[in-house]
């Protein structure tokens, strides 16, 4: 596998895809009314989507890029190697798109519909999704700098914003107006943990192997310094945070729409850096 930005499309439309479904369970368990139902339509509707164009990025690198030329046959390689965390993966989300799917369906015919066993059993699938996109890099021993437990927590926190986001920006075409009432300290207190997570990432890898310094090195005072201060932690974190703190749930859909983007381009840039930035060890030798 080629580690590089087709993954972290991958990886965020993964996790992006997870998120808007877990959101969309937890807004339904705060309970159905007119106000928040266009966004569990769109969070169970989109769900779905956004992991299959995610996994078809995964299909093109494992069959193209990594190749070197089109090679389809190895498509079945991600559903046989059980001793791969890409296997157990690919399994997760197969499971999980159908589930989606159908939940989001029945949410797009009648937006009060309720099946407490596709619900849950999705909710599960969403999780494992948005844990595996962690665990998938973190089983990389090569880089010491994915080979890190915060990585995992991370994603999934990821996975919540920009599923959030994507919920809200699902919900206008729906006629979403009000945001809940959770939303607003959910994402506050995401963005802070985000902060909290990259900071101890940083700092693990700082004191770490010589590769995950070098890593962090390029992130926090390198070559992807500023895409890291400026496009990640300014505008993908704390703008969109200090925004969802200080604006109404029934503000307007372009304030709601410019929080929504900046925190999508966090969490690509957040994968994306995470990717490009990695050391092998072999590099080190």
């Amino acid at each position: 596998m080629a580690w590089g930005i087709i993954i972290a499309i991958y990886l965020f439309l993964a996790g992006a895809g997870a998120g808007a479904f877990l959101i969309a369970v937890m807004t339904e368990r705060s309970g159905v009314n007119k106000d928040n139902e266009a966004l569990i339509k769109a969070g169970t509707i989109l769900a779905a989507p956004l992991v299959a164009i995610g996994t078809l990025f995964l299909v093109l690198d494992l069959t193209w890029v990594e190749a070197g030329k089109f090679e389809p046959w190895r498509i079945f390689e991600l559903y046989t190697h059980f001793t791969s965390m890409i296997t157990w993966g690919t399994w997760i989300l197969t499971l999980f798109m159908p589930v989606a799917f159908v939940y989001g369906w029945m949410k797009l015919k009648n937006p009060y519909y309720t099946n407490t066993v596709l619900r849950c059993a999705g909710a599960v699938l969403a999780f494992a999704t948005s844990v595996y996109t962690g665990v998938l890099l973190g089983v990389v021993k090569a880089v010491p700098f994915w080979n890190n437990a915060v990585i995992p927590v991370l994603f999934v926190v990821s996975a919540l914003v920009t599923g959030m986001a994507t919920a809200i920006l699902g919900s206008f075409a729906f006629g979403g107006k009000t945001l809940p009432d959770f939303f607003k300290p959910l994402h506050t207190a995401l963005a802070v943990i985000e902060l909290l997570l990259l900071f101890f990432l940083l700092m693990v890898a700082v004191n770490g192997p010589e590769a995950a310094k070098q890593s962090a090195d390029m992130i926090i005072s390198g070559k992807y310094s500023l895409y890291f201060w400026g496009m990640l932690v300014l505008l993908g974190i704390i703008l969109p945070g200090v925004i969802g703190a200080v604006s109404s749930p029934k503000a307007g859909k372009g304030v709601k729409a410019l929080d929504a983007l900046l925190v999508l381009l966090g969490g690509f840039t957040l994968r994306a850096l995470i990717l490009l930035a990695a050391v092998p060890v072999t590099l080190m030798n």
